[in-house]
């Protein structure tokens, strides 16, 4: 007897059981209890009134990060087996705890468990079953039990598990839930509001949950409720890279637009334009655009060899800006767009003459001010030098300052020459500031008395004194 005592003690299922109960309820009562179930995932139309969402949808990453959050407080309980015992318990306790379990195991792919808990919940349901806990709490009053049978249908108040589970990935559970008495009207996109279960894993590219579920609508992609947005999902999976699932959606007549292509190329999916190209597909001058702007060179090297949409002068600018100077080679070389200001700012800045040199004599005749006075602040002399001899950019003080800010007294001197009428009062005071006594020797010999006075007293204009009234 004494042994069996002191197994008893020492027994860590009995410690468990005992320190579930220190509130009166188990523990993940008290976690799910606040949580609020998916009513659907990602409104299409977020109208707004009075700064708020009409709706409850949560969209796809909101959602990931909100069922990754509450699986982590219930995963110690799924992995364990008495806390499993413990989620039997809880599900038949209280209706929006159950749906925020089922939610979590649907979400995390647990067939088996799924399967446990509906049976466990039937059971109760029948009043055949009632666990001597949960009389005690409904005595108690603390918690809410499912003994009503108000409704027929278990899953009335639950209508995202399909999602949930195309989120993941999970076909077994998918598989589950279209086997067993789970409405598929839920799977359905029924409104603007919410996405369907197929939408949802186009969404996150779960090529077997859409294969599946397309074999459950039976290839209504067009179909009111299954794709409701299918364009829509073409020009996000072709913008992914998904080429698997464009395929599948475009063979079987799915419709999409220009964004498609579009949206490939810019992001430098090579397979896929090739694909929509084969297609017959259409596009705009922003695909080469926005594979120029992010250093795509095949993509815009098979664009300008297959497609007649072209380009603009924002892929050459773009392509200068982000530094891709193999495709502004190749644009320089096979295209006539040419660029503007932009491009030639990109390359005046970090100087790089030979590319100034090479868009200017391809017909780029500007650039601004200030990236000329930022290229002599960086002491590129030769760079200064060209612009100002060509006759690039209408240059002013500003340009003269950057020389100063650099310690260039030779560069200091040719902008002088250049413009012998200039202004000297700021670049008088940025020498006296920095110390340097040799520019600052030069400026004050070509500076007029009255910029000499003005960088000893301060160039800036003084600010008028504020006048106090007494009355």
């Amino acid at each position: 007897m004494l042994a069996a005592n002191v197994v008893l003690v020492t027994s860590l299922d009995f410690l468990r059981a005992i320190t579930d109960y220190q509130d009166g309820i188990p523990a993940p009562f008290l976690e799910c209890k606040p949580w609020q179930c998916i009513r659907g995932i990602e409104g299409r139309y977020q109208s707004q009134h009075g700064g708020a969402l009409t709706h409850s949808a949560d969209y796809i990453d909101s959602t990931s990060k909100r069922m990754e959050a509450r699986c982590a407080v219930l995963r110690p309980y799924i992995d364990d087996r008495h806390g499993r015992d413990v989620l039997h318990r809880i599900v038949a306790s209280r209706l929006h705890v159950r749906n925020c379990v089922l939610e979590c195991v649907a979400y995390l792919g647990l067939v088996d468990l799924f399967q446990s808990l509906e049976a466990h919940v039937a059971r109760c349901r029948t009043f055949a079953y009632p666990t001597v806990h949960v009389q005690r709490q409904v005595l108690f009053r603390r918690m809410e039990p499912l003994l009503d049978s108000s409704t027929d249908n278990v899953y009335a108040t639950v209508p995202s598990l399909l999602q949930l589970a195309a989120l993941q990935g999970h076909v077994p559970m998918l598989q589950h839930l279209y086997a067993s008495a789970y409405p598929r009207e839920f799977g359905l996109a029924t409104s603007y509001d919410y996405f369907s279960d197929m939408e949802v894993a186009a969404r996150r590219n779960k090529m077997a949950c859409v294969y599946f579920l397309a074999i459950q609508s039976g290839s209504v992609f067009s179909a009111y409720g299954r794709f409701l947005m299918c364009g829509k999902y073409v020009n996000h999976a072709a913008a992914c890279g998904h080429v698997d699932l464009v395929r599948f959606l475009v063979d079987r007549r799915v419709k999409y637009t220009a964004n498609a292509l579009d949206g490939a190329a810019a992001n430098g999916h090579l397979d896929v334009v090739v694909y929509l190209h084969e297609k017959a597909s259409r596009c705009t001058t922003y695909a080469m655009d926005g594979a120029a702007a992010n250093g795509h060179l095949d993509i815009v090297q098979f664009l300008h060899a297959h497609r007649t949409e072209g380009c603009t002068t924002d892929a050459m600018d773009d392509a200068a800006t982000n530094g891709h100077d193999n495709i502004v080679h190749f644009l320089l070389q096979h295209r006539s767009d040419g660029c503007t200001r932009k491009g030639m700012d990109a390359f005046v800045a970090t100087g790089n003459l030979d590319m100034v040199q090479r868009l200017h004599a391809h017909g780029a005749k500007e650039c601004s001010t200030k990236v000329l006075g930022q290229a002599a602040a960086a002491g590129f002399v030769d760079m200064v030098h060209f612009v100002v001899e060509h006759d690039l950019a209408k240059w002013t003080v500003v340009v003269v300052k950057g020389a100063v800010q650099s310690g260039h007294l030779d560069l200091v001197k040719y902008l002088v020459d250049q413009k012998p009428n200039i202004c000297l009062a700021q670049p008088l005071a940025l020498a006296h500031e920095a110390n340097d006594k040799a520019i600052a020797i030069y400026l004050e010999g070509h500076a007029c008395s009255r910029c000499k006075l003005k960088s000893i007293g301060g160039n800036m204009k003084p600010t008028k004194k504020r006048r106090r009234y007494f009355w």
